[in-house]
């Protein structure tokens, strides 16, 4: 169990969701699988992603680059075996290997990492995705900063605590 069992680690660390997205080369394929991860286990309606990603587009449009985008992210997915974006009927769900809020993982990882000598380069890496992905649209910007008040407030109570 030893291999696997680091696999399984290093796919719930933040480490791995810095990875993953920065191996993605489309802005709305990292802006969207930033999107998966924190909203996980949830699943989402292709019309909702849609005016959350392409609120401007037609929607032939949006939805072909919403094929093309989905279909990215489930090849950049390839080396992180039980991780794969799921096609639902009218919709897409992130299967990851455990299951659980990525946001609460990526904060209890930085609280655990305080105490060590170097800096945390994983938040750093996150806040930086954070403001590569902004601009996508409106919608996903307000999503966004929500998102990014959640962390700083869920990092504030972590160091109270």
């Amino acid at each position: 169990m030893g291999g696997s069992g680091k696999k399984w680690r290093v796919m719930e660390s933040v480490g791995f969701l810095v990875s993953a997205i920065r191996s993605m080369r489309l802005r709305k394929a990292r802006a969207l699988m930033f999107y998966l991860l924190v909203e996980h286990p949830h699943s989402h309606r292709t019309d909702k992603l849609m005016d959350l990603f392409w609120q401007d587009a037609e929607r032939d449009k949006a939805f072909a680059s919403f094929r093309q985008v989905a279909r990215h992210i489930r090849v950049a997915l390839v080396p992180w075996p039980g991780v794969q974006l799921d096609s639902l009927p009218g919709g897409i769900a992130l299967r990851l290997p455990k299951a659980g809020h990525v946001l609460e993982r990526i904060l209890d990882e930085v609280k655990a990492r305080l105490t060590e000598p170097e800096p945390d380069t994983n938040l750093r890496a996150v806040l930086e995705i954070i403001e590569e992905i902004q601009g996508i649209s409106g919608s996903f910007d307000s999503w966004l900063a929500i998102t990014k008040t959640r962390l700083v407030q869920g990092l504030q109570q972590r160091l109270d605590a």
